[in-house]
């Protein structure tokens, strides 16, 4: 099994844009999303993946082993919440059911130029504060990924983490606050979950604040 990296991204819509149309033509092979402190970078590394524009890098196994893999746990929904950004490209239509198409092409879009030709991008982004239109603020979870599954999910949102949530040989990790580059320490499950616990109590206090519908089961109502 050979290993890639796909290229960082140059941060310009037009070379951002071509590089998730690469990942999400290979969504199946995605392995995860890595912090590799060999290189000091986030990293979206596949298996074998199909490289149409020269847009992936060979990695090791080694560098593999030796890395941390980013997770985003059930129940925290920050990036969800508050001014989420997400989209979803229009080559990706094709992965969602029919309902979801549907709330998908009445969002607002931009066409942008790419070297694979024009690629139009639907703004996902417009729900209470930004939140995504797919955020279920009672579970906060994606109604998407829970109703359709994971493949179903924008492939920006597969690659984009806080990087507070990771695993590795030694098991759950949480990323060590004030450091400039992610380093880790191993974590219990209840450190774990009071971290995803903290990470919800930050948008929900927001909802609150602005007097929007109750979030979680159990979490205090607005």
């Amino acid at each position: 099994m050979a290993l890639y990296m796909l290229r960082q991204p140059p941060g310009t819509w037009s070379g951002d844009v071509e590089l998730l149309v690469a990942a999400a033509e290979n969504r199946r092979r995605l392995l995860g999303v890595y912090w590799l402190p060999s290189r000091g970078i986030l990293a979206a590394v596949f298996r074998d993946p199909v490289d149409r524009w020269g847009l992936f890098e060979r990695i090791s196994e080694e560098e593999l082993r030796h890395a941390y893999r980013m997770e985003c746990p059930r129940g925290c929904g920050y990036c969800c919440a508050l001014r989420s950004g997400a989209f979803v490209l229009e080559t990706e239509l094709r992965y969602l059911p029919r309902w979801a198409r549907r709330i998908v092409e009445r969002q607002p879009s931009r066409v942008v130029e790419t070297r694979m030709g024009p690629v139009r991008v639907y703004m996902l982004g417009t729900g209470p504060l930004g939140s995504c239109v797919f955020f279920n603020p009672r579970t906060a979870t994606c109604r998407l990924e829970e109703e359709a599954g994971r493949e179903a999910k924008p492939i920006v949102c597969r690659l984009t983490y806080c990087t507070l949530f990771a695993t590795g040989p030694r098991g759950r990790l949480l990323r060590l606050p004030g450091s400039k580059t992610p380093k880790y320490r191993p974590a219990t499950r209840r450190e774990w979950e009071e971290a995803v616990k903290a990470m919800r109590e930050r948008w929900l206090s927001e909802w609150r604040r602005r007097g929007l519908p109750r979030g979680p089961p159990g979490s205090r109502g607005v």
